[in-house]
């Protein structure tokens, strides 16, 4: 089971997290929020030794949820927002089509 995949069983079973997939990365980067994963490190090392894994895949997505996260106005649901970029990637800033506006900043 993939990591979107993953992120959606949880989510059916009321769990509020961050689905990362190829839209929302894709922004993320073009949006420069990326740039905040490397600062996230000292967060998710803890979480991989929980993991038990230092694969890249495991840790890439742990740093862009929890960068949604970060970036995900308080109080909101962190699936509403996922679901909002999710869109905003798929119909409206398609892939090599996507504007300058930056719609989401990561918070401190």
């Amino acid at each position: 089971m993939g990591y979107p995949l993953a992120s959606e069983f949880f989510r059916n079973l009321k769990w509020n997290g961050f689905k990362i997939d190829r839209h929302i990365k894709r922004l993320f980067i073009k949006w420069e929020l990326s740039a905040k994963c490397s600062e996230m490190s000292k967060t998710i090392e803890p979480l991989l030794d929980v993991l038990g894994s230092q694969e890249k895949g495991v840790r890439e997505f742990l740093e862009y949820s929890l960068l949604g996260i970060s970036a995900s106005p308080q109080g909101t649901p962190y699936s509403h927002i996922d679901n909002l970029v999710w869109l905003l990637g798929r119909y409206a800033e398609k892939k090599g089509e996507e504007s300058t506006q930056s719609y989401l900043k990561a918070t401190e």
